[in-house]
């Protein structure tokens, strides 16, 4: 971060209760030690919370109560409601548009966040514990592609970058999700337990739309959608015997999350699933059991053999590095005679049963199903059209030969940003070796939405 901002209220008072604790405060006290190095000083305070484990838990902890105490029936801030900003999701998307944002002048948006305070940070926030490692390499520096060198997670706008917290080579969701809050608090009004039911149309001079936001109609100058790929870690019981992955990965935050699973499977070839093999192994990070109390004795992997082959060997010649450790249980591993993973092969239905689920005929304790996630339409008859800006800077329908930002539902003020506008890959991302599961990389849409952050003008504004 090239300049320096005043915080927040909540995260002044978290930097001055952790310096009020001696144990607490030490990251900090450390931190002051290299001043030099960092490009301001709430940044290094930001960097020095963050290296206590106890301080960073009470930063979110405090955060998560501000945002629990903050109904969406208090909307406060610049303006009258209907020329806001109203964004949807509080993840990764939402923190980049809304710091940008403010950085540009413009007051801070409204975040609509269906869950409750914890939930705040998206994908990575469903556990807030460690629980699943990032796929992309820790850099430092700004954002790029990964043919460039740069940064491969980073946030543009925000008070601090993971490269600041961690020396990981591959991070984990914990980082992401304390950053992406911290730029939330910063740079958004976050309202929780807010659930956007419908997005109509209402003025076309204008562009304003009307939103429905837990049964009640609200005019609004502009909305982003920046739900991400829908993922949502929704309410489980013990007795469940198909989990999605985001169920899961809740489940992993907790303690002794792998209870009665002696037999499990996972459905599903991408990234999401290896994750999932990884925390039934014990080889992510978090893991908050004991082995000799639960141990997944053997697992069933249903993919596609040429994703993921069946053998050790197959499997190290086919994987990018950060799976590796995978291949160890599989068949073929000389110091391994007994496979705990055996991958199918094949494409699994996973039906509930009163214990357990039922796999092809197989049963299994658990079935953790990782086979994608689908966003439900919240537009009345909207058509999006592909945006970028032009010359002037001004947002335009984008031709062939620019680069696309985001979407807008012509000629209304509704937008969908991130993975949400399902952008496909361009020809020179596919020759810097991006492949289809790289659509939904922060890499690749975070400096899009600080783009497009940076080029609309006020809501109603046509000048």
């Amino acid at each position: 971060m090239a300049d320096d901002i005043e915080p927040v209220s909540v995260i002044s008072e978290v930097i001055q209760e952790v310096l009020d604790r001696k144990r607490l405060g030490g990251g900090i006290k450390a931190a002051r030690e290299r001043q030099g190095d960092f490009s301001s000083p709430l940044e290094m305070e930001l960097a020095g919370v963050a290296m206590i484990p106890e301080a960073r838990a009470l930063m979110s902890e405090r955060l998560t109560k501000y945002w629990d105490d903050r109904p969406l029936s208090r909307i406060t801030g610049s303006g009258p409601a209907n020329v806001r900003e109203w964004v949807i999701g509080a993840g990764y998307t939402a923190a980049v548009y809304c710091a940008n944002r403010v950085r540009a002048g413009y007051p801070r948006p409204v975040v609509l966040e269906q869950g409750q305070g914890e939930d705040v940070g998206g994908a990575f926030a469903v556990s807030l514990n460690p629980v699943f490692r990032l796929n992309s390499r820790n850099r430092p520096g700004p954002a790029g592609l990964p043919d460039q060198g740069k940064a491969l997670n980073y946030l543009p706008g925000g008070l601090i970058q993971p490269s600041m917290i961690s020396s990981a080579e591959y991070q984990d969701n914990a980082d992401m999700a304390w950053l992406i809050r911290l730029t939330l608090a910063q740079f958004a009004d976050v309202r929780t337990a807010a659930t956007v039911e419908g997005i109509e149309d209402y003025d076309d001079s204008t562009g304003q739309v009307r939103l429905i936001t837990s049964g009640d109609a609200r005019i609004a100058g502009r909305v982003l959608d920046a739900r991400g790929t829908g993922m949502r870690a929704e309410p489980f019981t013990a007795d469940q015997g198909v989990l999605t992955f985001a169920q899961f990965m809740k489940r992993m935050g907790g303690m002794f999350p792998l209870r009665g699973m002696q037999q499990a499977a996972v459905i599903g070839g991408g990234d999401s699933a290896r994750c999932a093999v990884e925390s039934l192994l014990g080889i992510a990070p978090g893991h908050t059991s004991a082995i000799g109390l639960d141990y997944v004795q053997s697992m069933d992997w249903y993919t596609d053999l040429a994703a993921n082959p069946g053998s050790c060997e197959q499997f190290r010649e086919a994987q990018r590095g950060r799976y590796i450790a995978i291949a160890q249980q599989l068949q073929g591993n000389v110091s391994n005679r007994t496979p705990r993973l055996r991958v199918m092969g094949e494409r699994g239905f996973a039906t509930r049963l009163p214990q357990g689920a039922v796999v092809n005929d197989r049963t299994y304790d658990m079935v953790i199903r990782c086979t994608g996630d689908r966003l439900p339409s919240l537009e009345d008859g909207f058509s999006y059209y592909n945006v970028s800006t032009g010359e002037d800077g001004r947002v335009l329908r984008t031709g062939a030969d620019r680069t696309v930002l985001a979407t807008q539902a012509r000629p209304y003020e509704s937008y969908r940003i991130g993975p949400a506008a399902g952008l496909p890959l361009t020809l020179a991302e596919e020759r810097a070796g991006l492949r289809p599961v790289n659509r939904v990389a922060m890499f690749r849409l975070g400096p899009r939405t600080a783009a497009l952050a940076y080029a609309l003008k006020s809501p109603g504004d046509t000048s």
